[in-house]
């Protein structure tokens, strides 16, 4: 491994009071440092998931798997997690014409006419001691994610082209986010949803990763809004949460009404930033969610959202 550890406070560097416990990082500056994320200064942590996150990067082996709703922050948590740790990261966006070539890496052709063989994020990443994030892994072709099975216990790998074996370096770790558990998605809410294998998933740590608490929400729009009414904000949540308990994929849902999309956080900050532009508008509240969510629902679901809005600003 090449980068120098150093302790970091959780309290101190991801903003959480009360908690004085210290995790292993990277000094800053080492020479992988271009691999690390970039820093969101005012990104949000939920404390308890960021102790999971924590607690699974200082003393768990196995690989972690992290899943919920779209845009709750399940990539975000390990990016920004990363980033104040200053841990290099390999991101894959999975989807099911991934194969296992575009994981370990391939052939190319050189300046001289030749051919050499370059490393995929996944030897990358097992090479340098990086941490491998797999991103929607659930799109991912059961076959290709079985192909890793030897990873989870941290077994080398040998590269069928060279023939080379590659053993995980320290630090190497793998983390993976999906919107469903990995046993498919039966209400078909997201389409080309895989079912994994049971033997994969067997080898995983795994938590649930819902929407943010109201009081979080607020702060995060806080960062957008600025110096706004806090009534405001939390009508702004109220509109989300509104949203999300009408969407047909919620399991708390009974079908009396339903709609097809729901209000992630992600959507709820794209809310926020058009209607701070949007005063010109008639309908303000109702043009700005056009833009960060309804362009994209049906009529029927338009005027549902749009009659949510109405009763949150009367």
């Amino acid at each position: 491994m090449s980068f120098t550890t150093t302790e970091f406070n959780i309290g101190s560097t991801f903003a959480i009071p009360g908690v004085g416990l210290d995790i292993v990082g990277y000094e800053n500056g080492h020479k992988h440092q271009a691999f690390v994320p970039d820093l969101i200064n005012e990104y949000q942590f939920r404390k308890s998931i960021l102790m999971i996150v924590a607690a699974w990067w200082q003393m768990e082996t196995n690989p972690l798997y992290l899943w919920g709703p779209m845009g709750t922050g399940k990539t975000s948590v390990l990016l920004q997690f990363a980033a104040r740790m200053n841990i290099p990261v390999q991101l894959v966006s999975c989807h099911d014409r991934l194969e296992t070539p575009d994981l370990v890496g391939r052939y190319i052709l050189n300046d001289d006419g030749g051919m050499d063989f370059i490393d995929g994020p996944l030897v990358t990443a097992m090479r340098h001691g990086h941490l491998l994030i797999l991103d929607e892994i659930d799109y991912l072709n059961p076959a290709t994610a079985a192909g890793m099975n030897g990873l989870r216990e941290g077994l080398p790998l040998t590269i069928p082209e060279t023939g080379e074996v590659v053993r995980p370096v320290a630090g190497f770790k793998l983390a993976v986010t999906g919107n469903t558990c990995g046993n498919g998605d039966e209400l078909n809410v997201y389409p080309g949803v895989n079912r994994l294998n049971q033997a994969f998933l067997d080898g995983f740590v795994g938590l649930e990763v819902g929407y943010p608490d109201e009081s979080v929400e607020i702060e995060i729009l806080k960062s957008v809004m600025g110096d706004i009414d806090e009534s405001v904000l939390k009508a702004m949540v109220s509109v989300a949460s509104s949203i999300r308990k009408l969407f047909m994929g919620n399991p708390e849902n009974e079908g009396n009404e339903s709609i097809e999309v729901t209000m992630s956080t992600r959507t709820l900050v794209r809310w926020a930033r058009w209607r701070m532009i949007s005063d010109d508008h008639d309908t303000p509240w109702e043009f700005a969610m056009g833009v960060a969510l309804g362009w994209r629902v049906s009529p029927e679901t338009k005027a549902v959202i749009n009659g949510i809005i109405d009763r949150e600003f009367a």
